[in-house]
């Protein structure tokens, strides 16, 4: 057999090459696929170290849900600096009934949290929750699946309630809001 020059490749030389880093690389994502898929439900994140440090900085009284039944997950959290010393808390969930229901809470603006969360909103009257009133929104940026919201502003803080579970859900989840 002739022997190739060295520097000279063929095609088929190149194919292994490539074979050679391609299949490993897709079977290790195909088994962090695989592991993925074995989760049971949605990603739970844990939200109480983010609660502490929020009750911590904020200028008002920081709420959560206290006494949620079982089948509730935690999805997401987030603190948000909001101009000079705002603070804007965000913890998301999924409900046994897997709809999503976000909890936002800030000093900033309300029409301004609104925007943010929101293509565009229109009052859909009020509700009383644990002895409080509050009001209904719901989304009109998006035909498919609008948001519905309980809102409620207390001394230039605003706390939302929304999701897409109806407004009963969310007064349910709205009712576990507790303070520190």
């Amino acid at each position: 057999m002739a022997e190739r020059a060295r520097g000279h490749w063929s095609w088929g030389d190149i194919v292994r090459s490539m074979a050679v880093l391609v299949v490993p690389a897709l079977l290790i994502a195909w088994w962090a696929e695989a592991r993925r898929g074995d989760q049971d439900g949605p990603r739970s994140v844990a939200y109480e170290a983010e609660l502490a440090s929020a009750r911590e900085r904020a200028a008002y009284d920081v709420v959560a849900p206290v006494g949620l039944d079982d089948g509730w997950t935690a999805t997401s959290v987030r603190i948000t600096p909001v101009g000079d010393d705002g603070l804007w808390w965000h913890l998301g969930f999924l409900s046994p009934e897997d709809t999503y229901v976000g909890l936002e809470q800030s000093d900033d603006d309300r029409d301004d949290l609104l925007d943010e969360l929101f293509e565009g909103t229109r009052e859909d009257g009020t509700t009383t929750v644990a002895g409080e009133p509050w009001d209904r929104l719901v989304e009109t940026g998006d035909d498919d699946d609008p948001d519905e919201a309980l809102v409620r502003t207390v001394d230039g803080v605003t706390t939302v309630v929304h999701g897409i579970g109806g407004y009963a859900a969310l007064e349910g989840f709205a009712a576990t809001l507790q303070g520190s």
